[in-house]
């Protein structure tokens, strides 16, 4: 048994565009984000377990987690 951390959050959900780049989400709010080859934490308003992430065409980002965590982004994948 591990002991649930930013650094060893299980992750769940995860979505990406055409162009490459993938957003992944998971325990006490981490975000991960791809781009260029290389995985980033992205910054997180919440400590909220998230669960899914979807990409809407227009590149807005929805997240959703427990304790009716509802998060997006600025329209453009950020």
């Amino acid at each position: 048994m591990y002991d649930n951390s930013p650094e060893n959050a299980p992750l769940f959900d995860i979505a990406g565009d055409a162009n490459g780049r993938a957003w992944a989400v998971g325990d006490l709010g981490t975000i991960l984000a791809f781009e260029h080859g290389e995985w980033r934490s992205q910054a997180t308003p919440t400590h909220a377990n998230l669960r899914g992430i979807t990409l809407a065409p227009d590149g807005q980002i929805y997240v959703a987690g427990n304790e009716g965590t509802v998060l997006t982004s600025t329209g453009d994948g950020q």
